[in-house]
């Protein structure tokens, strides 16, 4: 015991090894854990600069191939046309991202209108990229906010992604014959 001041002393207590031991197991874990999960973003990062590469590389070599001149012969002969259609495409995304970000209450919306934004252009690039059209691609844009939005606010909401994310989580049971329900 350690006087302090007159009036006022400091225990100190000192716990057993058996009292630390499941508090240091727990502690490992969570190292472990946010470790894993530290590698596996790594991954991820890696893979996403791969991929970027083998775009720019094939963007060059495109480039390559066709030269630089016939590509500023095509926007000479569409005009400032092209630039008009791209005001409205990208108007037409901002507005859709606006009416996204507006079907979730205030409450529930843990998202800005740029990450908004990138999960309506990931769904988007999903959707007409693979040949399961709009089911993978909203599910996309459920997946890329939900850390977001709770699901069970998508749930309760009865929402179409909702409704996929739902279908994803709680496959049926087999029946007696070894198939599966329909």
């Amino acid at each position: 015991m350690s006087i302090l001041s007159d009036n006022v002393t400091k225990e100190v207590i000192e716990p057993d090894a058996a009292e630390l031991m499941p508090l240091a197991a727990e502690a490992r874990h969570v190292v472990e854990i946010r470790a894993t999960k530290g590698k596996a973003r790594r991954s991820i990062v890696y893979g996403q600069a791969i991929a970027f590469l083998f775009g720019v590389a094939l963007l060059v070599f495109v480039i390559n191939k066709v030269g630089v001149q016939p590509i500023f012969d095509a926007m000479a002969q569409i005009g400032f046309g092209f630039f008009a259609l791209l005001a409205i495409i990208a108007l037409r995304h901002v507005l859709r991202t606006l009416a996204m970000s507006t079907a979730v209450p205030p409450e529930h919306r843990g998202f800005h209108f740029l990450q908004a934004f990138f999960a309506r252009i990931g769904g988007e690039a999903i959707t007409f990229l693979t040949f399961t059209g709009p089911l993978l691609g909203e599910a996309t844009k459920a997946a890329l906010l939900k850390k977001s939005v709770p699901l069970e606010f998508l749930r309760a909401r009865d929402e179409s992604v909702g409704a996929v994310m739902v279908a994803a989580r709680h496959r049926p049971a087999p029946t007696d014959q070894g198939q599966r329900r329909v």
